[in-house]
């Protein structure tokens, strides 16, 4: 009896009936999924030993190259996969013959490691000893999944969120925990490679098998595309750009009070403001980065801040006249925000609320429907847009503008949720969501406040 490599893939049903007879159905079902389409797949690596009767295969073992992480390192390794002979076969010394084709293989390929995950007396027989337990050799957390989704955030109170927090450096740090996307998986990959380098997991991946491994998990339905999760900080860049939309808002009522006479005025109209606090947000935003690194954050923001200081101080110069407007559009926005997001928990495809960007969104609406309805209702100023210009006059009241956005919104937010894979494209939609509220919010509520 001889030792072979398989006929590929011609003798594909032949080998799963095999599998089935070895190992039976539930595993059969699983190795189906994936035999023969893993990425680094070669038919030389396959070996069987036929049967007494025609077509069959008694014995079968394969090798799949994996990387052995030790340290930087990773080493060329070959796993031993489904090591088996068939009942009546047993005692010929069937495994030994196998074993020793995939060695000369291993020899053929250079692999510097052999390894088998499996009962350690069979391998230790074998001249193969106990290396690792398996629980090293997988990237999982042991956070819940669908605790984690509906708190939308690393908990620093758990311990073992805290631990990893500690480990990854984003101790102290927010980080909102959100679907895994294709995206990600750069980052996901050089995550991993991190925690194998200093030994928390053995089996290194590349990028093709990686996203070989998603697919084949979604594809055979053991996961969800929302069982994938990740646990990011990077989403801070959004909110510390808010104190530029405020800074743009408050310097376009300076225009508004006639604070600034021509030509110079004319860079604080639209469209031309939008590209002087675009290149104000960018130049800032590149001199931190060069600064302070990774930590540009918060600097950042102070320059945001302190330009929307400056702003508020020379509107002051020209005297309030309706103080109260501004804590009024304030108490109003925060209290319809607050009511929508309670209502979030007792409905349940309002869930994609529970992220705070979609939050924060909502708040920045609430906060310019508050303003306008003020202005048009209390002030008698004049909605400049059509459609919510005709909206009002229907209804006889600018109260009509919060159901108007949480028409439009809500679906918004929920096809964002869905549909947009790509992290940055979300967060700049968010960004440009958070805008189109908290800019006319702003500079609605100044001027009313100003009576300009």
């Amino acid at each position: 009896m001889t030792v072979r490599t398989i006929r590929w893939p011609e003798e594909r049903d032949v080998i799963l009936d095999h599998v089935r007879l070895a190992y039976g159905p539930d595993e059969y079902e699983q190795v189906a999924a994936w035999y023969g389409t893993l990425p680094n797949f070669d038919p030389a690596d396959c070996f069987v030993i036929d049967g007494d009767r025609p077509g069959e295969i008694a014995g079968h073992a394969n090798l799949i190259p994996r990387l052995f992480q030790i340290g930087e390192s990773p080493l060329p390794t070959a796993e031993i996969s489904l090591l088996s002979v068939l009942e009546p076969y047993q005692g010929r010394g069937y495994e030994e013959m196998l074993l020793e084709a995939l060695h000369r293989r291993m020899s053929e390929r250079e692999f510097a490691l052999g390894m088998s995950f499996g009962d350690p007396l069979l391998f230790e027989a074998l001249l193969y000893e106990y290396a690792v337990g398996l629980y090293l050799t997988n990237f999982e957390s042991e956070i819940s999944l669908e605790q984690a989704l509906r708190a939308g955030y690393w908990s620093s109170g758990h311990s073992y969120e805290r631990g990893m927090g500690d480990r990854l450096g984003a101790r102290n740090r927010e980080v909102i925990v959100r679907r895994y996307y294709s995206s990600d998986l750069p980052a996901v990959q050089a995550l991993y490679g991190e925690a194998c380098a200093r030994g928390h997991y053995c089996l290194a991946r590349d990028e093709e098998l990686w996203a070989w491994q998603i697919e084949h998990l979604l594809r055979t339905g053991r996961n969800e595309p929302d069982d994938f999760l990740v646990a990011e900080t990077d989403g801070r860049l959004v909110a510390y750009t808010l104190p530029y939309i405020l800074a743009g808002s408050s310097l376009r009522v300076i225009e508004d009070a006639d604070m600034v006479a021509a030509p110079w005025r004319y860079l604080l109209i639209t469209p031309l403001i939008f590209f002087l606090v675009f290149l104000v947000t960018a130049a800032s935003l590149f001199i931190t980065r060069r600064i302070w690194k990774d930590g540009f954050h918060s600097p950042y923001a102070a320059i945001g801040f302190i330009w929307t200081a400056l702003n508020l101080a020379l509107l002051s110069s020209q005297g309030w006249q309706n103080l109260w407007v501004i804590p009024a559009v304030f108490l109003m926005g925060s209290g319809l925000a607050g009511s929508i997001i309670l209502l979030q928990r007792h409905i349940s495809w309002l869930g994609f609320l529970e992220d705070g960007f979609s939050r924060m969104i909502i708040y920045a609406h609430m906060l310019d429907a508050s303003s306008t309805y003020l202005g048009v209702d209390w002030f008698f100023y004049q909605e400049k847009h059509v459609l919510p210009t005709y909206l009002i006059d229907l209804a006889g009241t600018a109260a009509v503008m919060f159901p108007l956005k949480l028409a439009v919104l809500l679906p918004v937010l929920y096809m964002i949720d869905r549909s947009l894979q790509e992290p940055s494209l979300r967060n700049l939609t968010r960004l440009t969501l958070i805008t189109l509220g908290l800019a006319p919010a702003v500079r609605n509520t100044l001027r009313l406040a100003l009576g300009v």
